[in-house]
C-alpha cells in the first residue's frame, strides 16, 4: 500500500497560495520571479522549482505546481520488494530492498504511487530498460506520457499502435517513440517503426535486433555503432539483401556478412566491397538470382565471356552491362536476344546490322526489330518478321 499523502485540502491550499503569489508578483511591468519566491517562502510553501529565469506568469505557475514537494515518503509494496519513493517535482528517487524488474516497478509506480505519467527510469544517466533488474538507488525522470495513453498504446494492434502514436500531441509522440518498453512491443512486429524511435532506442542493441529480425531494411535507422555490429547486420541481410548498403564499410568487406547477403539476393553485390565485385565465384552466385547484378561486377568480370553468357542466358537485358567486346560477340548476343528480343538494343552496331541476330530478336519480341539497322528492318519486313506500324506492345 502507498502511505497516505498529506490531505487534499492541504494540497489545494498550497496550489491556491502558488496562484496567489504569481498573481501578486505580476504587474504591468511583467512578472517578478524574485518577489514570487519571497511570497511563497513567507507563506511556508515548500517547492523545488527554479523560476529565476522565468518571465511568463503561466509558465512560472506551472513550474511551481510541478515542484511542490511531498513531505512524506510513500512506500510501495511491489510484491518482491519494498520501495521507498520520494518525489521532488518531476523526479522520483527510488530505493529498493531487493532486486526488482524495472517493468514491474514502473507499473507499480503508476498504479500505486499515484503517478499520472509513465516513468522513464535512468541510473547514473543510463536508461533502464524493461527487463533490467534494479538493485540500487535510481532516479526516475517522469516523461510526458499519461499512464492511460501508454497503456492504451500498448494494448492496440500493431497497425493501430503506429496510427495511435502519430495522432498524439508532439510531446507525447516523442516520449512514446523514446520509450524502450513501448518500442519493445512495436519493433518485433513492425521493424521499420525504428524510423520514428528516439536515438536511445536506435542505439539499443536488443531493440535494434528486434527491428531487423522483423524487417532487415530497418538497419538504415540504427545507430552507426550498431551498423558496425556483425550480429545485427547478419540478421538484417538475412531478411533483406539490400540492407547490406547500411552496414559499415568494414562489414561490407566481411566474408560472412556479404555471402549471407548474396544468399538473400544477388542485388546485394551492389553494396559489397570492390574485393567481392572482382571475385568470380561471388559474382556468379549473385548472377544466379539477379542476372542484372552484372552491372556491379568489376570491369574485368564484365568482360568475362562465361560469366556474361550465364547472365544473359538468364536475363537477356543483362547484355546492357557487358563489356563493349562482348556486346559485339555473336554467340553472347545470340544468347541474349533469344532470351529477350529487346536485348538487341544493347548489341553493337555491327550485330544490329546482322540479319540472323535481328531475326532471332524479332521472333522473340516483334517490336525489337526497331533496334535493328534500317537495312535489316527492310529485310525483316520482306520475310514478315517486322511488326507493322499498328502493332502495339503491352
Amino acid at each position: 500500500m502507498v502511505a497516505e499523502s498529506h490531505g487534499d485540502a492541504g494540497r489545494q491550499r498550497e496550489e491556491d497560495l502558488v496562484s496567489q503569489a504569481v498573481l501578486d508578483s505580476t504587474s504591468v511591468d511583467g512578472f517578478d520571479a524574485g518577489a514570487c519566491v519571497e511570497h511563497l517562502r513567507a507563506s511556508g510553501v515548500q517547492f523545488a522549482a527554479d523560476i529565476s529565469g522565468v518571465a511568463c506568469p503561466r509558465e512560472a505557475e506551472e513550474a511551481l505546481l510541478n515542484g511542490l514537494t511531498k513531505p512524506e515518503v510513500p512506500t510501495v509494496d511491489a510484491g518482491v520488494a519494498t520501495l521507498s519513493v520520494s518525489m521532488l517535482g518531476r523526479v522520483v528517487s527510488i530505493t529498493t530492498s531487493v532486486p526488482i524488474a524495472a517493468v514491474h516497478l514502473k507499473s507499480k509506480l503508476v498504479a500505486e504511487a499515484g503517478l499520472e505519467m509513465w516513468p522513464s527510469l535512468s541510473h547514473r544517466g543510463v536508461p533502464v530498460i524493461a527487463d533490467s533488474m534494479i538493485s540500487t538507488d535510481v532516479e526516475c525522470s517522469l516523461t510526458s506520457i499519461p499512464a492511460s495513453v501508454f497503456q492504451e498504446a500498448c494494448q492496440r494492434t500493431i497497425i493501430d499502435q503506429l496510427w495511435f502514436v502519430e495522432q498524439q500531441p508532439e510531446e507525447i509522440r516523442i516520449a512514446l517513440c523514446n520509450d524502450q518498453e513501448f518500442m519493445r512491443l512495436v519493433l518485433p512486429r513492425a521493424g521499420d517503426a525504428l524510423e520514428i524511435a528516439g536515438s536511445v532506442v536506435k542505439d539499443d542493441r536488443d531493440l535494434v535486433l528486434c527491428a531487423v529480425r522483423s524487417s532487415g531494411g530497418a538497419l538504415r535507422f540504427a545507430s552507426n555503432r550498431l551498423c558496425d555490429d556483425k550480429e545485427v547486420v547478419m540478421h538484417a541481410v538475412q531478411g533483406a539483401a539490400v540492407a547490406l548498403q547500411f552496414a559499415s564499410e568494414r562489414l561490407r568487406d566481411d566474408d560472412d556478412v556479404v555471402l549471407s547477403a548474396l544468399k538473400s539476393g544477388g542485388q546485394a553485390l551492389a553494396f559489397a566491397s570492390a574485393r567481392f565485385q572482382d571475385d568470380r565465384e561471388v559474382v556468379a552466385s549473385a548472377l544466379s538470382t539477379a542476372p542484372r547484378a552484372l552491372r556491379f561486377a568489376s570491369s574485368r568480370l564484365r568482360d568475362h565471356t562465361q560469366l556474361v553468357r550465364y547472365a544473359v542466358y538468364r536475363d537477356g537485358i543483362a547484355l546492357r552491362f557487358a563489356s563493349d567486346r562482348l556486346r559485339d560477340d555473336t554467340d553472347v548476343v545470340r544468347t541474349a536476344v533469344a532470351q529477350c528480343g529487346a536485348a538487341l538494343e544493347f548489341a553493337s552496331d555491327r550485330l544490329r546490322d546482322t540479319n540472323e541476330v535481328a531475326a532471332i530478336a524479332a521472333s522473340e519480341t516483334p517490336w525489337a526489330a526497331d533496334y535493328a539497322s534500317e537495312r535489316v528492318q527492310r529485310y525483316l519486313l520482306s520475310i514478315n518478321l517486322r511488326a507493322d506500324d499498328a502493332f502495339v506492345y503491352n
